[in-house]
C-alpha cells in the first residue's frame, strides 16, 4: 500500500495489498472486498455493500466497483491520520512483480483497444463499399 502526495492531494495505491478478495453475489445482492496491508503490522478491512432487504443493488455493481472505492477511502483514512503509523510496503521483489504484471495488462490493454479501433475502421470502410455497390446498381 502506499499513500502518495502530489498537488492534488493525497492518494492510496490499492496494489500492494497482501491479500485481496473481490466478491459478488448472485444477482448483484452484495458487493463485497476484503483486503490486507502487508506484515506483521497489517490490517484487514472488510467492505459489504448490500440493503438488508435483499434487494438487487443494480446491474455491475460489483465488488470492485461498489466495494472496493469505500475500502480505498478508510485505508485512506487509517494511514493518512496516522491511525496506525505509516502504510507498510512490501519487499522490493514484490514491488517489481507488481510493477512488471501492472505493465503487461496496460500493454495488453492498449493493443486490445488499439485492435478493436482497426476492427472498427474496417467495418466503416466495408460500409462505404456496400454503400457504394448500392448506390452504382440504383443508377443501372
Amino acid at each position: 500500500m502506499h499513500l502518495r502526495e502530489s498537488d492534488a492531494g493525497t492518494s492510496l495505491e490499492v496494489r500492494s495489498l497482501k491479500g485481496r478478495y473481490l466478491g459478488t453475489t448472485s444477482d448483484y445482492r452484495d458487493a463485497l472486498f476484503i483486503g490486507s496491508t502487508w506484515g506483521p503490522e497489517g490490517i484487514t478491512i472488510a467492505v459489504r455493500i448490500g440493503f438488508d432487504d435483499n434487494r438487487p443493488l443494480g446491474r455491475r455493481e460489483t465488488g470492485g466497483r461498489a466495494a472496493l472505492p469505500v475500502f480505498r477511502e478508510i485505508m485512506l483514512q487509517v494511514y493518512t491520520d496516522g491511525l496506525l503509523g505509516q502504510a507498510p510496503r512490501f519487499p522490493a521483489e514484490t514491488e517489481e512483480g507488481i510493477d512488471e504484471y501492472l505493465s503487461a495488462q496496460r500493454e495488453l490493454k492498449e493493443r486490445l483497444r488499439l485492435e478493436e479501433l482497426a476492427r472498427e475502421e474496417e467495418a466503416q470502410q466495408w460500409e462505404w463499399i456496400s454503400s457504394r455497390e448500392t448506390a452504382i446498381r440504383s443508377v443501372q
